[in-house]
């Protein structure tokens, strides 16, 4: 994935609600099944996925080097996944079918 002109993207949550492009000066929302792209001209796209509800959640590998949750922070912050710009690499999610369905984001 190459996108440069990207602030960040955001999964299962909006880091920006005021778009002021600080993702530290006002409190998250939390938004299961929606993906949040702000690019750097102050627009913002928002990306609901119909159906059952989907969590993303942060993985970590285990001591096999198997990826699990990672559920050593506040689970508040491990509901969500952002990609600050400039986005340039290779970032893997996985669908996970436990309790609950979520998508697994280890990179």
């Amino acid at each position: 994935m190459s996108m440069p002109d990207v602030d960040y993207l955001a999964f299962g949550v909006d880091p920006d609600p005021d778009m002021n492009h600080n993702l530290n000066d006002t409190h998250w929302i939390q938004e299961n099944n929606t993906i949040i792209c702000q690019y750097k001209n102050g627009v913002k796209d928002r990306y609901d996925i119909d159906g059952n509800v989907i969590y993303f959640r942060k993985g970590k590998l285990d001591n096999t080097r198997k990826w699990v949750l990672d559920d050593s922070q506040d689970i508040s912050e491990n509901m969500r996944v952002i990609i600050e710009g400039p986005i340039s690499g290779y970032f893997n999610f996985e669908l996970v079918l436990a309790d609950k369905k979520y998508t697994l984001s280890h990179f």
